[in-house]
């Protein structure tokens, strides 16, 4: 025969266990339906630039970003120092380079966790944890860093600074 404590103990394991599952299946269930998934404007324009890469649809991607779009790697350190430039593209080289990569970088795969926000006025800074491959790499849980700007489209990408990046030696 169990202790009351004992039992009281297996209750409360057992309750725990149904709240983590009911946890997961809401997070499961608002992954793959996005009629369930609310995003304010600042997380929809990062959601499309990767949805429209996973996707291959060159024309969602291209409307989350502005007219420009500079990328710059943190080279797996938290010290200005260290961080490098990757690109910085516009224009018509915007269209380029997401064909580009949708032909030769995919499939893509990137799961979004959005960390924090920051607004002023038309500006803003949102910042991500993904979980993602493509062709090229493989990332876990890295830290991602989007300026955006308030446009007359909306709110756009202006820049991304990947953390853990590093450019091709």
């Amino acid at each position: 025969m169990l202790s009351l404590k004992m039992r009281l103990y297996l209750i409360l394991l057992l309750k725990m266990k149904a709240v983590f599952t009911y946890t997961l299946l809401i997070l499961f269930t608002n992954s793959f339906s996005q009629n369930t998934i609310q995003l304010d404007s600042l997380q929809l324009a990062v959601y499309n630039y990767h949805k429209g890469f996973s996707k291959q649809k060159p024309d969602l991607t291209r409307s989350a970003i502005s007219s420009q779009l500079n990328m710059f790697n943190g080279n797996s350190s938290t010290n200005a120092i260290d961080w490098e430039a990757h690109m910085f593209i516009q224009g018509g080289e915007i269209n380029e380079w997401i064909n580009w990569m949708i032909e030769n970088a995919g499939p893509f795969k990137n799961d979004i966790t959005f960390k924090t926000q920051n607004k002023r006025s038309n500006s803003a800074i949102l910042i991500t944890e993904e979980t993602g491959s493509n062709k090229f790499r493989f990332w876990e849980n890295e830290e991602v860093v989007y300026q955006l700007g308030k446009t007359n489209d909306g709110w756009q990408i202006l820049s991304v600074f990947i953390k853990n990046l590093k450019n091709p030696e």
